[in-house]
């Protein structure tokens, strides 16, 4: 991907976007190309290369680098799997209530939807759109940890081969 003409503030206005959730996933994509292809820098820009994991993509990396992101892989993958156990022990706990006595409330724009069927079709459209991020964010920490633990071996590797 070539670096197109963006500015600092364009490329900080796409970031904003992504904070507050306002991109599809292919412009998400995109804004991650863009970031690990573009030389330019700024607080906002270099925070969310480090969100997105692309802070050992635009930089150099030095061994005491890799092992400070390893902990902290290891801790994320340590939070999501307490945030998963949690919400599944919560769905297994109330997978026994009959979900249609369920009462489903939701908000558009600050304004309570009154029509019951439009609620729960709203809530269930975001149950199953969280379902798939949580979907998504395992995958990519299965992939962050097989990463770490290739990275780690080949510094166990390179290591043996210097005392010897």
């Amino acid at each position: 991907m070539k670096d197109p003409d963006f500015t600092i503030s364009e490329l900080e206005q796409l970031i904003t976007g992504y904070y507050a959730c306002r991109l599809s996933r292919s412009e998400e994509r995109t804004l991650r190309n863009l970031l690990a292809v573009t030389p330019l820098q700024s607080p906002v820009i270099d925070e969310c290369r480090m969100v997105m994991g692309l802070e050992n993509i635009t930089g150099p990396v030095s061994c005491r680098h890799v092992i400070r992101n390893t902990g902290r892989h290891i801790s994320a993958a340590a939070s999501i799997v307490i945030v998963l156990s949690v919400g599944l022990s919560w769905f297994g706990i109330n997978k026994n209530q009959d979900i249609t006595q369920s009462e489903y409330i939701a908000y558009v724009n600050g304004r309570k939807i009154s029509d019951p069927d439009e609620a729960k079709a709203i809530v269930e459209k975001d149950r199953q759109r969280c379902l798939t991020l949580m979907d998504e964010t395992i995958e990519s920490v299965r992939q962050q940890q097989a990463e770490c633990t290739e990275l780690m071996n080949r510094m166990i590797k390179k290591t043996e081969f210097n005392i010897l």
